[in-house]
């Protein structure tokens, strides 16, 4: 490890976008999907919720899928995206469910990942989903289907059924393939 080197090279990053600030004020990303930060749902959740979060976003970068983060002032802008991911989302409020609704009577598409909106926004239970209109008969298993003008698709994390002698590369290359493809349907791109 050679610190000077490090130093140095983290001193061009700075030296770059010092000089060039003036470009980068409200810049506007051309990001294709958006991906939804429930800050409620994060603060309660488990290290595992966490994690998965990261692996979405690392998810997002490998496969060249432009992307934003979003928060929940952010919403209205939610028009400039394809699609919205709702990554481990579990205490929406009902305010955010009907925005996530009329996003997608307006066209838009939802990705939603484990347990959308099963708690209130003071984590409790209950008897239906937030976004219970979005869900198909087939939930909580995956599913993809058209709402309206707009798309939903729903990727359980319950993959029993993956079985292989390397249970956690089969576990994570079914997850892979299940989230980039609901994220293609949601999106309405034909890849």
């Amino acid at each position: 490890f050679d610190l000077a080197f490090e130093i140095a090279s983290s001193r061009a990053y700075l030296d770059f976008d010092l000089r060039r600030k003036q470009l980068l004020l409200d810049a506007q990303q051309p990001a294709t999907v958006a991906v939804f930060c429930d800050t409620a749902s994060l603060m309660y959740a488990h290290a595992r919720t966490h994690r998965n979060f990261r692996w979405l976003l690392n998810l997002l970068f490998e496969h060249n899928l432009g992307f934003e983060v979003i928060y929940a002032h952010q919403l209205a802008e939610l028009s400039r995206f394809r699609c919205v991911t709702l990554p481990y989302c579990v205490s929406l409020t009902d305010e955010l469910a009907a925005k996530f609704e009329h996003f997608v009577s307006e066209g838009g598409g939802i990705v939603m990942l484990e347990n959308v909106g099963e708690r209130d926004r003071w984590r409790r239970a209950r008897s239906q989903p937030a976004l219970a209109a979005l869900l198909s008969k087939d939930y909580p298993h995956s599913f993809q289907r058209k709402v309206g003008k707009g798309r939903v698709a729903f990727v359980s994390e319950n993959v029993a059924s993956v079985g292989s002698r390397n249970r956690l590369h089969s576990v994570t290359t079914f997850l892979t393939t299940e989230v980039i493809n609901a994220i293609h349907f949601a999106a309405n791109e034909n890849c």
